[in-house]
This record gives C-alpha cells, sequence and structure tokens, in this order.
C-alpha cells in the first residue's frame, strides 16, 4: 500500500526527533568546525596577500584526507511549509593539486530516495528527511563518495552577501517576475552592477525562462565565481568579525571539530594561490522530461558517470589513464559500442580499440581482466552492470600480445537510460 504524504512526512519527522537531543549538544561544535573552514577558505588569501611570501613554509605533509566530498545545500525557508533544498552541488576539494569540483544537481532530477516507494524529485529528499536524507540520497543514487554536509538558508545568505558588500555580476538579461501569492518580486536590469543580498538571491533563485532550472543553476555557478574574485583580496580581512557572526548563525553541518581545524590548516595553503582556472563547474547531464504527469530532470547516465569521473573522483580519472582497454558490441544495439567507449575515454581510460563482438548473443555484458586489474574490473562491471572474468579463462591470444588489459563485451542487459 502507498504511503500518503502525510505519513511519509511524519516517519522522517519522528526519525529526526529522536536524534534531536543528541544534534543539539554537537550542533555547536559543528558550527565551529564549519566557521574555521569557510573562514579559512575566505580569509587565507587576504592574509597571504599581506604577509611576505617565502618567510612562512607549511609543512607539505597533509592532515587530513587529501580528496573531500562535500554536499552543499541551499534551503530555502522563506517558504511555508516543509523546506525543500533550491540549491544543491558537489564539491570537491583537492588538496593537493588545488583543484576543486562543483558538481550542480537539479532539483528536478529524478531519484529513488531511500526509505521511499517509486521516483521522486532530489530537493523532495530534504523535505521528507531533512539534509541527512539528502545526503544518503546523492551518495545512493549517484555512486558518489559524500565525506560531509554544509547547510545553509537563503536568509543568511543575504547576510553574507551584505557583510562581503555585495557582488558584482555582470547579469546577462532582463530578469522579471512576480510571484504575489508566494511574495517574490524579481526585477534585475541587464548589465554589471554590484547586488546586494536581496537581488543576489533574486538572481540565484530566477528561473523563469527557457532553460528554466538548468538557466538558474547556470547562474549560480556565474555567481559562486563571482563571490571567489570578491574574497580573493585583502579587503576582506576587515570583514572578518561580521562574517564569522553570520556564518556561525546560519549554517549547519556534520563536519567535527577536530577535522575542521585540520581541514582550515590545509585550505589555508591551498586558497594561498588560488586560481578560479583551478575550479571546475559541471550541471548533472540530462534531459527535461515529463513522467506521469510530473516534470523532471532526467540523468543521462552514461554522460553523468563520465562527469562525476572526471570533477568529482578526479584521483580515479588519473589512476584509469593507466589502463587500455578494448569495448566490444555483443548485443547488437547499434553505436553502443562507440557510445560506451566515448565515456570511458572523459573516464580517463585508455580506449585502444572499439568494435563487434564475435556474436551478437551476449546477455551479459562480460568484464575479462588480468589478474592484476582485478579491483577495476570489478568497478567496471558494477558499472555496466557486468559480471567480470579473469584473463586465464578467455581464449584471447590476439589481445594478450597487444597488452591488454581489459576488454569488455556489452550484452543486452546493458541499459543506457
Amino acid at each position: 500500500m502507498k504511503m500518503s504524504k502525510y505519513n511519509r512526512f511524519e516517519k522522517h519527522r519522528l526519525k529526526r526527533q529522536n536524534k534531536k537531543e543528541k544534534r543539539s549538544k554537537r550542533k555547536k561544535i559543528f558550527k565551529i568546525g564549519i566557521l574555521v573552514i569557510l573562514l579559512a577558505a575566505v580569509v587565507s588569501v587576504g592574509v597571504f596577500v599581506v604577509m611576505q611570501k617565502g618567510q612562512v613554509k607549511p609543512k607539505k605533509e597533509l592532515l587530513i584526507d587529501q580528496k573531500l566530498n562535500l554536499l552543499v545545500s541551499g534551503v530555502d525557508a522563506l517558504q511555508k511549509g516543509a523546506n525543500r533544498s533550491d540549491f544543491i552541488a558537489v564539491v570537491s576539494l583537492d588538496l593537493e593539486s588545488g583543484n576543486i569540483g562543483v558538481l550542480s544537481l537539479p532539483r528536478d532530477t529524478r531519484v529513488k530516495i531511500p526509505g521511499e516507494e517509486g521516483y521522486h524529485k532530489l530537493n523532495s529528499a530534504y523535505a521528507y528527511g531533512g539534509i541527512e536524507l539528502l545526503k544518503e540520497t546523492v551518495k545512493n543514487n549517484f555512486k558518489v563518495p559524500i565525506d560531509y554536509y554544509i547547510n545553509t538558508d537563503f536568509i543568511g545568505f543575504k547576510d553574507i552577501i551584505n557583510t562581503l558588500g555585495g557582488v558584482e555580476v555582470d547579469v546577462e538579461k532582463d530578469l522579471k517576475y512576480i510571484d504575489q501569492a508566494g511574495g517574490l518580486y524579481i526585477d534585475i536590469p541587464a548589465g554589471k552592477q554590484v547586488l546586494n543580498g536581496q537581488e543576489a538571491l533574486e538572481y540565484i533563485r530566477f528561473r523563469h525562462d527557457k532553460l528554466g532550472d538548468i538557466g538558474r543553476i547556470q547562474r549560480q555557478q556565474k555567481f559562486l565565481k563571482a563571490v571567489v574574485d570578491k574574497v580573493s583580496t585583502p579587503k576582506i580581512i576587515l570583514k572578518l568579525p561580521k562574517l564569522s557572526k553570520h556564518l556561525f548563525d546560519n549554517i549547519e553541518t556534520d563536519v567535527p571539530l577536530t577535522k575542521g581545524f585540520k581541514l582550515a590548516t590545509n585550505l589555508a595553503g591551498m586558497f594561498k594561490n588560488m586560481n578560479k582556472d583551478k575550479i571546475k563547474m559541471k550541471t548533472l547531464p540530462g534531459e527535461p522530461r515529463y513522467i506521469d504527469g510530473i516534470s523532471y530532470w532526467v540523468p543521462n547516465r552514461w554522460k553523468s558517470e563520465a562527469v562525476i569521473a572526471k570533477l568529482i573522483r578526479s584521483k580515479e580519472y588519473l589512476a584509469n589513464s593507466k589502463l587500455k582497454i578494448v569495448v566490444l558490441n555483443g548485443s547488437g544495439q547499434k553505436g553502443v559500442a562507440n557510445q560506451i567507449g566515448d565515456i570511458l575515454s572523459q573516464s580517463g581510460y585508455k580506449v585502444v580499440k572499439i568494435g563487434n563482438a564475435n556474436g551478437f548473443n551476449y546477455s551479459r555484458t562480460q568484464i575479462l581482466f588480468r589478474p592484476e586489474f582485478e579491483s577495476e574490473a570489478k568497478s567496471l562491471a558494477d558499472y555496466l552492470d557486468g559480471k567480470a572474468i579473469t584473463w586465464e579463462n578467455i581464449n584471447s591470444n590476439l589481445d594478450a600480445q597487444n597488452k591488454v588489459d581489459i576488454k569488455i563485451i556489452l550484452g543486452k542487459n546493458l541499459n543506457g537510460s
């Protein structure tokens, strides 16, 4: 029997209530931890500009994992009822190279939510179970490792932007929209201008054009780059006392205090020589589609996997480049080998051959591998819903002579939707 919307909310409400006392004791520690993190990110550039370069040389050894993935969420707390997340992104920090990857997830993305039946919009996860359920939903649907979350609301966003003195943005076109029932009035002219907190909020929320939510994500990414420009000046130091208060009051996170201080130390070194070219932003590939009368953003499985592999799992991307792979069509589906080969190439693999198998009667995808690449083959088998088979069981002298590491034979079970 299908659970009613009320019962879904009640189920998750009771779950959150059971955790409330424990979380309240940790909340202050969490806030202090993230405050240190964000202040390090904002301040370190200015601090190191003021300091004489070369006098202080931090230890090269990293105090925490060199790769850190954060789920960042902005909650539309201005609307009544159960809040939904209006901004969702995975931010990947490579503390060794200084690279930052930002993957924006459209709020209408069609996903499965843990504990719920069928498919839902991604931002419904927050309404059902808060930031923790949203975190689990992102991890489960996109196979993305999430270390911690950072959650804020738009009231806090406005305060922070106002404290920065506004942010300069070249608005691409006139943005006009009126929603009297929702109390939303947007009227921003085109052109370069400094947006205050309220105007900035309206800019990143606007979605009433042909591009809809995707256009809004593009504006959010554009605004984020403008914020990086704003905080990359020594003057930001003068705003620290007020900025720290807004950060403390309006941010929720599960970053432990001990990790927070260690992360701050590493971020200080990372942001010392921050270059905007090191920040890469992408939107989850897909297409808008109506399903059962509901408008969704439906991810393209293969393109999404390629973007996630390169943007979020950059370490795996570099490791993949060592592997030589053959991709063969064993299903008879036209163009499938070229499609998968292209996606694997974008994910860092060296695809040395694409072609047809010795027949089109393979019901399930097979991953043939040399013994030393067992873990990589099993990862590909999980991704392609295939079966990993060791190389000794395969009679393929030609591939062995060419030193191919993994051979993929695509079966009829492969579904790229």
